[in-house]
C-alpha cells in the first residue's frame, strides 16, 4: 500500500485545508493539541513559507509532525521507482481526508488515499 498522489486527502486536505488552517494558528502561536504544536514547532524551525511547500509539508502530514519522510505515488511513479517489477493490478481505496468528513463518500475508487499495487519481478 502506498499513499495516492491523486487523492482527495493529498490534493484537498493536505494541499489546501491543513496548510490554510496552520497559518493563523502559527501567527497567534496557538496549539490546541500536541499535533498542532508539532506543526507550529516545525514551521518555526524551517520558516513558515518553507514548511508550507508541498515538498516539505507532505512528510509531516501523513503520519504526524515528527515523521521524517513520506512519498505519495501515482502509477507512473511506481513504475519509475520499481523498474524491476511489472504492475499486475493497481487500485485505490480508503476515502479519507482529515479533517474533512468524507469517509462515506463513494469516491474511493477515484480519490482514495490508499493506492494498492500488486507487482511481480520482471
Amino acid at each position: 500500500m502506498l499513499y495516492a498522489k491523486w487523492s482527495l486527502n493529498y490534493i484537498v486536505a493536505i494541499g489546501i485545508v491543513r496548510r490554510l488552517a496552520l497559518v493563523p494558528l502559527y501567527l497567534v502561536n496557538y496549539a490546541p493539541n500536541a499535533m498542532i504544536a508539532g506543526h507550529i514547532r516545525n514551521a518555526r524551525n524551517m520558516g513558515i513559507l518553507n514548511y508550507l511547500k508541498m515538498k516539505n509539508f507532505i512528510h509531516k502530514n501523513t503520519d504526524g509532525p515528527e515523521n521524517p519522510y513520506s512519498q505519495v505515488y501515482d502509477v507512473e511513479r511506481v513504475r519509475r521507482d520499481f523498474p524491476n517489477f511489472r504492475i499486475e493490478q493497481a487500485y485505490k481505496c480508503s476515502m479519507q481526508a482529515p479533517p474533512l468528513p468524507v469517509s462515506r463518500l463513494p469516491l474511493a475508487r477515484w480519490l482514495g488515499w490508499n493506492l494498492w499495487v500488486r507487482m511481480r519481478p520482471t
